[in-house]
């Protein structure tokens, strides 16, 4: 027994969470290297969604004068719309993609999409 170990309490009769007491076979060792690369991509995904959409913001924030000066005193039309739109779109999908992300104990079912979007 390893004193000091941070998996395995001194005075615990438990095995490790990765008993060192015997060699793992191949295809242990691969699966556990593999749920370990996909815990880390995951976290990778995580915080490239959240700096997507704080860059987002921020974007918006930064160009806001500019769109209220040029832009608002305009009268509609088809690239105004196009414009909003996708802007919209992409902040509804970016968050979205955050939270899902980001909630790992609820799915986005489709009893909760229905329930969040009012889908019949």
């Amino acid at each position: 027994m390893r004193h000091g170990s941070p998996l395995e309490p001194e005075n615990s009769t438990l095995p490790l969470l990765f008993p060192t007491n015997r060699a793992m076979d191949g295809v242990e060792s691969e699966l556990i290297r593999e749920i370990v690369g996909v815990g880390e991509h995951v976290a990778l995904t995580r915080w490239a969604s959240a700096i997507a959409l704080t860059i987002f913001v921020w974007d918006n924030l930064l160009t806001l004068g500019d769109e209220v000066y040029f832009i608002w005193p305009k009268k509609w039309s088809s690239v105004k719309v196009c414009t909003y739109g996708n802007r919209i779109l992409c902040f509804v999908a970016l968050v979205l993609n955050t939270l899902q992300l980001d909630t790992t104990h609820r799915n986005f079912t489709y009893e909760f999409c229905a329930a969040y979007f009012h889908i019949a």
